[in-house]
């Protein structure tokens, strides 16, 4: 389990999150929910390790991230994958090159077994035969799936998604929020979705977090939140034009 204490913190004195808690549960969806530049990214980078808060605690597996040692550290982040708003792909190296660094890194295999679990993970996200080509040979799409294949090759067991369908159409937007189903579905991942896409969070549903002016001033599951009566989440509701399922 996750779980964030009294974080704080601030960037060139404004304040972003302040004296925030919140509890992740295992083995399901939690939706980070909120306008543009509420904190969400941050939240996500602070419960990661990549960022240090100005006040509070973060506990994974009920060990506080923050008081470990940069080795202990590291062992706690490597159940933490992370899929970057911009996929992040290394330039330089081709899909199977990119796929394969974590298990390079990180596992001691051969370079037998490392194939074996690139092809299955490809494979797994239907990107057969793409292991030569290069990031600049990719689709949006596919950049995406690329960088998914190398969050989950060390078989997490949390995942965070930095607005996963940002800048993607429709269609491929609906191909990654299938694809974070099946993958949450299949090995009960703890997933983490931040995004401001109705769409997405409609198709997710699970558990909603809505950040708002520093703080959370939602958590609780999907239905209930499609019917809360709280003057901001109705007007955000309203500006998005999300008409959200019941």
């Amino acid at each position: 389990m996750i779980k964030a204490e009294a974080l704080t913190i601030s960037f060139n004195d404004k304040t972003i999150l302040d004296d925030l808690d919140l509890t992740i549960p295992e083995g399901c969806i939690t939706n980070i929910l909120g306008e543009s530049g509420t904190g969400k990214s941050v939240l996500m980078k602070i419960i990661d390790g990549l960022l240090i808060p100005d006040r509070g605690k973060v506990f994974v597996d009920g060990n506080d991230i923050f008081s470990l040692s940069k080795k202990k550290l590291n062992l706690v982040r490597r159940k933490i994958a992370m899929l970057f708003q911009g996929a992040a792909l290394l330039d330089s190296l081709n899909v199977f090159q990119n796929v394969a660094l974590p298990l390079v890194e990180h596992a001691d295999l051969s370079q037998k077994e490392i194939n074996e679990k690139v092809a299955d993970i490809l494979n797994l996200m239907e990107l057969q035969n793409t292991e030569k080509l290069m990031p600049s040979e990719l689709s949006g799409g596919m950049k995406k799936r690329i960088a998914l294949a190398r969050a989950i090759i060390l078989q997490p067991k949390y995942i965070i998604y930095d607005e996963p369908t940002t800048g993607l159409d429709p269609i491929i937007s609906a191909e990654i929020i299938k694809l974070i189903k099946d993958l949450q579905n299949r090995y009960q991942i703890t997933t983490i979705v931040v995004s401001h896409d109705l769409n997405c969070i409609e198709n997710l549903q699970g558990n909603i977090v809505m950040l708002h002016n520093k703080k959370i001033i939602f958590d609780g599951k999907y239905r209930k939140f499609i019917d809360t009566k709280n003057p901001y989440i109705m007007k955000f509701l309203g500006n998005k034009n999300g008409i959200l399922s019941k």
